[in-house]
């Protein structure tokens, strides 16, 4: 009997625990909809406010805008003549280049300016609160970037009466930070020289829109603020040239393209010193292994153990480079000494042979003598072949840098004296062309 009423009593007990732990969940479940529910208020009144700020904060400038140009601001006015809109770009800081992915990140300024008649015969009076809504733009993007752009910001500022132009111009800043693609060109790789190219485009058509380098401003780069310095040496001066590709979605109509280049060169100073110092060890210690006895195994382990130490380098660059489909200068070196440390080998064997076949211990040392010193030569000789060809080769393209350096100098104190380059004579410049139009 006792037993039944202990047990009616733990049943109750359990009954309340449940129906208290059901109640507090309800509470819970209504607290959350609550909160739920004030946070949706909260965030619908923080848009309410931040749009009464964007529709009344656009008075402070009688003819520029400096706000982001959204989508749905995208009303534009057709043009039946071919535009022509004058194009230049500030890299204002480039944070990394990556050598792997064969790209780098940048934040860039791009200008542009065209001519606009609808707007003849206009005052700043009558445009007051310019953001280019209801005119043409040229619809620029940039062709090899590998991520969307962050920090994207455009700005629109009108200008009467400019000396060049026969109509009011519109002139355009968009700033952006992004990564961007870049074919590596790494033959001479340590000792290369990269191109860093920004493809500007839009996606009218080459019959309604002509892109140009801008006559009257340079296309600059921040030297003082590469980011990269320790690894690239960048050099002063910007490059553009025009090209003309097709859109994956239309194949038949092409659509303009400007490139802007900068170029940077990598610095050499952690290769040398970490890969190609150390291999170059690597190819000469077998020659230390002559005092030992060519009977014997003893050379050969040595000059094996040589081996697998110089293969481990060549995976270590390996690491540090795309896959290519072609052999980099530091390649062609490490895949030397291994050929040179295998010839060791193929030495340490030979003279095995030879001391267990011939019986004069002079003739012996003959032929190890002669093979040595055979080794020992052709190592000199190809260092010396190898360098040369390498330092004429790459001292040449870095040559020709710091000449297109000295003259976008010149081309600069051109612009100041002047006020206007001259027309350009050429519609597409080669991508390592050493000629300038000044």
């Amino acid at each position: 009997m006792a037993n039944n009423n202990r047990g009616q009593q733990q049943e109750s007990y359990l009954v309340a625990v449940f129906n208290s732990l059901i109640n507090t969940l309800e509470r819970n479940n209504q607290l959350i909809k609550a909160s739920l529910d004030t946070i949706k208020s909260l965030n619908q009144g923080a848009e309410g406010r931040k749009g009464k700020s964007d529709g009344s904060g656009s008075g402070g400038n009688s003819a520029r805008v400096t706000e982001p140009v959204s989508k749905s601001d995208d009303i534009e006015a057709t043009r039946a003549d071919k535009v022509r809109v004058e194009v230049r770009a500030s890299f204002v800081k480039i944070y990394d280049i990556n050598t792997v992915g064969q790209d780098f990140t940048a934040e860039v300024v791009v200008h542009a300016k065209w001519e606009e008649p609808a707007l003849k015969g206009s005052s700043k009076e009558d445009v007051d609160n310019f953001g280019c809504i209801g005119y043409w733009r040229p619809k620029m993007n940039v062709l090899n970037m590998s991520q969307d752009l962050e920090m994207v910001k455009h700005a629109f500022c009108l200008r009467f009466n400019v000396t060049g132009y026969n109509n009011p111009i519109i002139m355009m800043m968009w700033r952006f930070k992004g990564t961007f693609r870049e074919s590596l060109e790494l033959e001479h790789f340590p000792l290369d020289v990269q191109d860093l190219t920004l493809q500007v485009t839009s996606d009218r058509t080459s019959e309604e829109i002509e892109l140009v380098e801008d006559e009257y401003a340079l296309s600059t780069v921040n030297t003082k603020a590469f980011m990269d310095a320790q690894e690239w040496a960048i050099y002063q001066h910007v490059e553009a040239f025009r090209e003309e590709t097709p859109q994956e979605y239309v194949g038949s109509v092409t659509h303009p393209v400007l490139m802007v280049q900068c170029r940077v060169a990598r610095r050499v100073g952690f290769f040398g010193w970490n890969i190609v110092f150390i291999v170059m060890l690597i190819m000469i210690l077998p020659f230390t292994s002559v005092t030992l006895s060519p009977a014997g195994s003893d050379r050969l382990v040595v000059t094996i153990t040589l081996l697998l130490t110089a293969i481990a380098f060549k995976l270590v660059v390996q690491q540090i480079l795309p896959t290519i489909s072609y052999l980099t200068y530091l390649d062609i070196y490490i895949l030397a000494a291994l050929i040179f440390l295998s010839l060791h080998a193929a030495q340490n064997s030979f003279m095995n042979y030879m001391v267990s076949v011939l019986t004069d211990p002079a003739e012996k040392v003959m032929w190890d003598n002669y093979t040595i010193i055979g080794l020992a030569g052709s190592t000199a000789l190809f260092h010396l072949i190898f360098f040369s060809y390498v330092l004429t080769h790459t001292s040449t393209r870095r040559r020709l840098m710091k000449r297109k350096d000295r003259r976008y100098k010149a081309k600069m104190k051109f612009l100041e004296k002047y006020g206007r380059l001259p027309k350009p004579t050429e519609i597409v410049t080669p991508k390592h062309s050493d000629e300038i139009n000044i």
